[in-house]
């Protein structure tokens, strides 16, 4: 190794020798090793690109010689397991001897695209290896970062970044804006980088993988993307939380109003697109409007009409624990006899009832608090102390026990625990519940499921009878966050690429279980993933 390359480190005993008469150490065709050292961190390789070319690449004559030797420093995937590798790799300059032409072959397992920057002594050449471009990609399929990558390959995370970006970008042209015949939609939060905000998740709902991340949750930016599938006849359901726009855009008739007023207001991921607002057409599809989806029905989502139902529930249990004062004191002040009070005093009396009644409202809040989660699951679920528990606290709370029906009776209304419900049967089922909402003490704190339920009954039929939810997108909201909280600073642009790539590529059956979860592949793991594949036996 010459002096450059050790210069910033300290060289430490060989950990690797090269194998006499072996010249592809790497597995590199052509190449020769000649020293591996460990410095450092890192593994230095010194070797010879030995390829000769067939003629002159200008006039084909075939007689050249070997003029002098130029070393390159390129990058590779860490073939020793967690060391990154660097390459001094000598390449020869030719001399054409009829020409005097001066050339070079340039090794075929080198990334064309990763050209360092032109100066006044060394011209242009790669930097890293198609290797090591393979290796990056597919780590992006899992989670983890590019800082997690350039601690592995020691290359920098900036050229990491800029690699992982570009390949996206190209392979993101040729899949097209195609939509699957089903998918999700839903908005996340993107809570760091310049351009944090709401984003819109597209799911496919049969395979689960990130069709789309657009770059807010704005009418316009969803239904221009909706216009931009080719395919967008052929999309019949879309699912989705009870929220209306979502709905408007997905089945209502749309008409453009106005183009956006400055080329700035564009945020990235729309360049070279043109930027057209749309707005509901409420008085019908006419020739000034039309579908962006024109065979799609909106289905509803079970799991946010669940949660609509279990909050109302706990607001009632909060506002019972909030009148417990009130009633404690009363009971307390009603076993007393005229007597009693004569003999205690008035204030004393008032007092200790007080006193008492304050303690059995911290053990009452306390239990109810520590047992809250007892009264979400359906009775025929409890075990038989929790069936005392909660027979025991609605006999003492005639509020609490109305919602506690009224909550299980809303839950009944799509439940799959049984059996598979018919349209017939849900839409009965919302029937049903909204009579026992208007008879109901507790109907006061069920006004959000009694919204969805009015405003929402065909789609959460619909849903019933397709299965149609929204539980993929809800998966991927959460894996979008927990990216966000892993790489901070990411645009959304980027994440939108994360998103896209892993799932499109992500290989579920053969990555190793170590690398299930939220738990980042090492260098060695993923070699040892390689080295285990079928095609490599």
């Amino acid at each position: 190794m010459d002096d450059r390359d050790c210069s910033q480190t300290r060289s430490v005993e060989l950990a690797f020798e090269a194998p006499d008469g072996v010249p592809d150490f790497l597995d590199l065709s052509g190449f020769r090793t000649q020293e591996v050292k460990q410095v450092e961190h890192m593994v230095a390789v010194r070797g010879a690109y030995g390829v000769s070319p067939p003629s002159c690449s200008q006039c084909e004559a075939v007689h050249f010689e070997v003029e002098k030797v130029d070393d390159w420093l390129v990058w590779d995937a860490p073939r020793f397991g967690i060391y990154p590798t660097i390459i001094q790799l000598l390449v020869p300059i030719f001399h054409c001897l009829a020409c005097g032409r001066r050339f070079q072959v340039q090794p075929p397992w080198l990334d064309d695209s990763s050209v360092a920057a032109e100066d006044d002594k060394r011209p242009p050449r790669p930097t890293r290896t198609s290797r090591l471009v393979t290796y990056i990609m597919d780590r992006m399929t899992t989670m983890t970062t590019f800082a997690q990558i350039a601690r592995d390959t020691g290359y920098s995370e900036d050229s990491i970044k800029a690699v992982f970006e570009k390949r996206f970008k190209a392979w993101d042209a040729e899949r097209g804006k195609d939509l699957p015949r089903a998918f999700e939609i839903d908005e996340t939060l993107h809570k760091y980088g310049k351009d944090g905000g709401l984003v819109t998740l597209i799911v496919d709902e049969e395979n689960g993988h990130t069709v789309d991340v657009l770059p807010d949750r704005d009418n316009s930016t969803i239904a221009r993307r909706f216009f931009e599938a080719e395919n967008r006849n052929e999309v019949e359901y879309v699912g989705m939380d009870f929220s209306g726009p979502f709905r408007d855009v997905a089945t209502k008739p749309l008409k453009p109003q106005k183009e956006m007023p400055t080329e700035e207001d564009k945020p990235e991921l729309f360049d070279g697109v043109e930027m057209v607002e749309y707005v509901v057409d409420d008085s019908g599809e006419s020739s000034e409007s039309t579908r962006a989806l024109p065979g799609a029905q909106a289905g509803g989502d079970n799991f946010h009409l669940s949660k609509a139902m279990e909050d109302a529930l706990t607001d009632v249990r909060n506002f019972v624990a909030n009148s417990l004062s009130e009633k404690y004191l009363d009971e307390e002040l009603a076993k007393a006899s005229p007597e009693d009070i004569a003999g205690m005093g008035e204030e004393a009396f008032q007092a200790e009832a007080k006193a008492k009644a304050d303690k059995r409202v911290s053990e009452r809040i306390s239990d109810l608090t520590k047992r809250r989660l007892w009264l979400s699951p359906r009775p025929e679920n409890l075990s038989p102390g929790q069936t005392i528990w909660v027979q025991d606290v609605l006999s003492e709370f005639p509020l609490l026990k109305a919602a506690y029906e009224l909550k299980n009776e809303g839950l009944e209304i799509t439940s799959k625990k049984r059996k598979k419900k018919t349209p017939d049967e849900v839409r009965a089922g919302i029937e049903h519940w909204l009579g026992s909402f208007e008879e109901s003490s507790a109907g006061s704190f069920f006004s959000r499921p009694r919204n969805i339920l009015t405003n929402w009954k065909e789609e959460l039929v619909r849903s019933a009878d397709k299965a149609i939810n929204t539980n993929k997108v809800e998966s991927k909201n959460g894996l979008y966050k927990l990216r966000i909280r892993m790489c901070r600073g990411v645009s959304i642009e980027t994440m939108r690429a994360f998103m896209v790539w892993a799932d499109a590529h992500r290989r579920t059956n053969r990555w190793p279980k170590v690398c299930g979860g939220v738990k980042s592949m090492t260098a060695r793991q993923y070699f040892e993933f390689l080295d285990s594949r079928p095609d490599q036996q």
